[in-house]
């Protein structure tokens, strides 16, 4: 039985064409989700825009998060994107949590297998806002990637 439905992410793979990402392009990816509920835009040297989400799940909400994904991509110049939606479902047993994707297109919209990228799907359950520990694991590694880099940059100063 299915218990909880929500809208997590949207997810752009950007083509090779793009060296760099400018300030404003991420301003206006920002200034595009006035209506809806983003926590964060993150964007790695592999060319992955991950745009976090905490949208619940309701026909109103799905228009509105198909509006914002394909407004994007015409911002990113992109053909296609995708919308990770988490589902929370119970058993006589146990709780499992998946992961649906959408195929996002000018044409339309299908049920497709999420890109095979380990960080994205990490990053939504991380993010998830129902996994407290993993978001505390993940600052700590930031938190001792930090230091040591630090220590790095002035080893003069740590002797």
């Amino acid at each position: 039985m299915e218990l909880y439905r929500e809208i997590r992410a949207f997810f752009i793979k950007l083509p090779y064409s793009y060296r760099e990402i400018s300030q404003d392009i991420i301003d206006s990816i920002w200034n595009l989700s006035r209506d809806i509920s983003i926590s964060a835009i993150d964007i790695n040297k592999n060319g992955e825009v991950l745009v976090h989400a905490e949208i619940e799940f309701s026909l109103e909400n799905w228009n509105e998060a198909i509006h914002y994904l394909r407004s994007a991509l015409s911002l990113l110049n992109v053909k296609n994107g995708y919308i990770a939606v988490r589902k929370v479902l119970a058993s006589a047993n146990s709780v499992k949590t998946e992961i649906e994707g959408y195929k996002v297109t000018k044409r339309g919209v299908y049920n497709a297998e999420l890109p095979e990228s380990p960080d994205f799907l990490e990053d939504i359950v991380k993010f998830s806002g129902r996994n407290k520990k993993l978001q505390q694991i993940d600052a700590m590694e930031k938190l001792f990637r930090f230091i040591e880099e630090q220590e790095k940059d002035n080893p003069e100063e740590t002797a």
